[in-house]
């Protein structure tokens, strides 16, 4: 499940996701989070995954990252910053990271919050 909140002061969209999420929900969630508010134009994206279980196989991250960049194409560059512990999500982050290679579309992966808004703010 995500749960959404738009912190107003640092322009970032900020998610929780905890608990599992498939592959179509993953999909579905991402483009009904960027038409969910009036977004900006560069959209930052804080994501804390700390509690999330990955229900889709390594097999299906091209078509991730295809879905990622087709929901996004309306904005002029996005910043996205993963928070986790945990090291298959770590590892999960990073494979569709290599999928993005030079888009628009910048992924991160952090092990603390910190970490994260800095290089959002940067």
């Amino acid at each position: 499940m995500l749960v959404l909140h738009f912190n107003e002061a640092d322009q970032i969209l900020c998610i929780d996701n905890t608990g599992g999420i498939s592959f179509q929900n993953l999909a579905f969630e991402s483009y009904r989070v960027i038409q969910e508010k009036k977004l900006p134009q560069n959209l930052k994206i804080l994501e804390h995954a700390t509690a999330f279980l990955i229900n889709s196989d390594v097999d299906r991250l091209k078509t991730l990252k295809d879905k990622l960049l087709e929901n996004t194409l309306h904005f002029d560059s996005v910043k996205h910053a993963i928070v986790t512990s945990d090291p298959a999500v770590t590892a999960y982050v990073m494979m569709v990271k290599l999928y993005l290679g030079n888009s628009n579309y910048t992924l991160e992966v952090f092990s603390n919050n910190e970490a994260a808004n800095h290089w959002l703010l940067s």
